[in-house]
């Protein structure tokens, strides 16, 4: 038992290492095959992300937190599921599908919307998945759910100029898996999500965050080795992610939830997340 701990914890702290060394391998690649993207910076970190999550992301699903599945399980009604990528986790939703009216998944890399579908469609969730290609941010979501007739023009326009986001709360059930982590400005991007839930609606997050070094059960040496990490352009290959943010922090304190369900998974290591759910207040 002490061995596969071991074991494991040193697989979640190199982890981030394997998939670096991939990244700059996928980030060559695509400057080899398309070089004049070497001009268009932000379009190349885009291509060459999704060349490699194109290459792990199911081997990477493969291994989910031991709880996810049973949470990911209890969506109901109508779900927004953002940063869904290419749909490796929609297995997950199969026991909730009778309790699904619809899932709108916000997913801005259109390289993955082909598979993201095919997924949809395996799982049987059919016409109840909707693609959107839109980021997590109010800005990017709004146009997209008002052409998909979730919001009326009404609701959007308020919601563009930070007005009532009374009309906003349409969702019962929003779906955050190892997104927040990437999304630029973390704290305005949950606030929007926070908006759009209905009272008593739900919010379910596995989220990768900074090792919590100075609290009972983390680790000064992982935490470096997050450090590290983004030292070596973490960030800059891997679509922007980032290892050493608080968002468990930044969801607590997004409004005013009427209960806040978040555990650490892996903490003593280089890769820990916040599981769990929040649940808005009525």
């Amino acid at each position: 038992m002490a061995s596969s701990t071991l074991a494991h914890r040193l697989k979640q702290d190199f982890l981030p290492a394997m998939l670096l060394m991939l990244a700059v391998y996928h980030c060559a690649v695509t400057v080899v095959t398309s070089p004049t993207l070497l001009f268009s910076i932000p379009v190349l970190k885009k291509k060459s992300f999704a060349r490699l999550w194109l290459a792990v992301a199911t081997d990477f699903a493969a291994d989910p937190p031991p709880a996810l599945p049973s949470l990911l399980a209890t969506a109901t009604g109508t779900v927004l599921d953002i940063g869904p990528g290419t749909g490796v986790q929609l297995t997950h939703f199969t026991p909730a599908i009778s309790s699904i009216d619809r899932i709108y998944g916000a997913e801005p890399g259109d390289e993955f919307h082909a598979e993201l579908a095919a997924n949809a469609a395996k799982t049987g969730l059919g016409e109840k998945y909707r693609i959107l290609g839109c980021g997590a941010e109010l800005a990017s979501l709004l146009p997209a759910l008002r052409r998909e007739g979730v919001l009326d023009s009404k609701a959007t326009e308020a919601g563009e100029k930070g007005g009532d986001a009374e009309d906003l709360a349409v969702f019962d059930t929003i779906i955050s898996v190892r997104v927040l982590c990437s999304v630029p400005h973390p704290r305005a991007t949950i606030a929007g999500l926070y908006a759009l839930l209905k009272p008593g609606g739900r919010l379910i997050v596995c989220e990768h965050v900074a090792n919590a070094w100075q609290r009972p059960g983390g680790s000064a040496f992982a935490r470096l080795l997050q450090a590290f990490y983004m030292s070596l352009g973490w960030s800059f290959f891997c679509g922007g992610c980032h290892l050493d943010r608080d968002t468990g922090r930044v969801l607590r304190e997004a409004g005013r939830w009427e209960s806040v369900t978040l555990d650490v998974v892996d903490g003593a290591t280089a890769l820990p997340h916040v599981l769990g759910v929040l649940v808005k207040g009525e």
